[in-house]
């Protein structure tokens, strides 16, 4: 049966900026990128709003990243910015500040 994998983000100042993949792994330990989350929509800061989306996910080993195209993260030089993951609604992690990846 599937799993529902909710990913949460909140961009910084910049969302275009902001992509995002997800990669599945097959018996011969080979990732191959199975979901990918287009660049967030340009928005004023006022403007901004959480970006949710749910897929469906099946037993296996997985690998979410966060991309940001200037590599500044989206915490926390150009607004406070986070991401979130949940699995069947168990946090499985969040964050803001990274570099390019």
């Amino acid at each position: 049966p599937a799993s529902v994998l909710t990913i949460q983000i909140f961009p910084d100042n910049y969302p275009e900026e902001t992509s995002w993949a997800l990669y599945s792994y097959n018996l011969q330990g080979r990732s191959y990128i199975h979901f990918a989350g287009a660049q967030l929509p340009t928005a004023d800061d006022d403007d901004r709003e959480i970006v949710e989306w749910q897929v469906e996910i099946q037993k296996g080993s997985w690998r979410w990243e966060i991309l940001d195209t200037y590599r500044d993260g989206i915490c926390c030089l150009h607004g406070n910015g986070w991401w979130r993951l949940r699995l069947e609604g168990q946090a499985l992690g969040s964050g803001g500040a990274f570099n390019d990846k």
